[in-house]
């Protein structure tokens, strides 16, 4: 209990102290969402869409839709191929 209690405290300290250290950095985030399709037992198709955020999450920096098709080879095994278009936004 008395470690639980140390390592949620020293948790605390350091996010505390990070963040404010790094008060005039850029927050950035990569967000993603995606959909699977089962083509037969072996076989699917998913379909997943990227965005890289920046300007602390204001601005919309690149998007990349990503298109997979996946064989289970075995129960353990999946062999995958995927095409992703990257689409960069100019800092102009």
């Amino acid at each position: 209990m008395r470690q639980t209690r140390a390592f949620v405290s020293t948790l605390g300290l350091l996010l505390l102290m990070s963040s404010t250290s790094q008060a005039e950095t850029d927050h950035q985030a990569w967000t993603s969402a995606g959909l699977r399709y089962t083509l037969a037992p072996d076989v699917e198709i998913s379909l997943t869409q990227h965005a890289r955020w920046k300007k602390n999450l204001a601005q919309l920096d690149s998007i990349m839709p990503e298109l997979g098709l996946g064989y289970g080879v075995l129960s353990w095994l999946e062999v995958a191929s995927s095409y992703r278009a990257i689409s960069e936004r100019s800092d102009d």
